[in-house]
C-alpha cells in the first residue's frame, strides 16, 4: 500500500482553497463595508490580520479532512496536503502575482507545512483513542 493517498491530499488542499477564498471573499464583501463603517481604522489592514489569523485555522481543516480520507499514514498525508497549497500560493502569489499580500505569502509557506502537520496528527490521535476505547 503506498504511503501517499493522491485522493487524500488533493482534496484537503482543495478544501484549504475553497475555504480560504469563501473566508476571503466573506470578508471582502461584508467585513470591509463593515469595519469602515464602524472603526477608525484602515479595513484592509484588519482584514489581511483578520485573514492571517483565520489562515492557519483553514489548514489544519484541510489537513485533518486529508488524513481522513487517506486513511493510513495520517501525519504524512496531512503534511502532503499543505506542502501542495504552499506551492499553490507561491505559484499564484509570485508568478500570476494575484491575491495575497507578500507577507501573507510568506507566513503561509513557512507555517502551512506545520499547520497540515498539526491536522494529521489530530485525526491521528481521534483514530488511536477510538481504537483504544472500543
Amino acid at each position: 500500500m503506498s504511503k501517499i493517498s493522491i485522493k487524500g491530499a488533493l482534496l484537503g488542499a482543495g478544501a484549504y482553497i475553497v475555504l480560504d477564498y469563501c473566508l476571503d471573499y466573506l470578508l471582502g464583501y461584508y467585513g470591509a463595508p463593515l469595519l469602515g463603517a464602524i472603526s477608525n481604522r484602515d479595513p484592509h489592514l484588519v482584514l489581511m490580520i483578520v485573514g492571517m489569523l483565520a489562515g492557519p485555522l483553514i489548514v489544519v481543516i484541510g489537513g485533518f479532512l486529508a488524513a481522513w480520507l487517506a486513511g493510513h499514514n495520517e501525519v504524512l498525508n496531512g503534511c502532503i496536503s499543505s506542502l501542495l497549497v504552499a506551492g499553490l500560493i507561491a505559484v499564484e502569489s509570485l508568478v500570476l502575482g494575484l491575491g495575497r499580500h507578500p507577507s501573507q505569502t510568506i507566513v503561509y509557506g513557512a507555517s502551512g507545512p506545520a499547520f497540515g502537520l498539526f491536522g494529521g496528527c489530530l485525526r491521528y490521535w481521534q483514530q488511536s483513542s477510538s481504537t483504544r476505547h472500543a
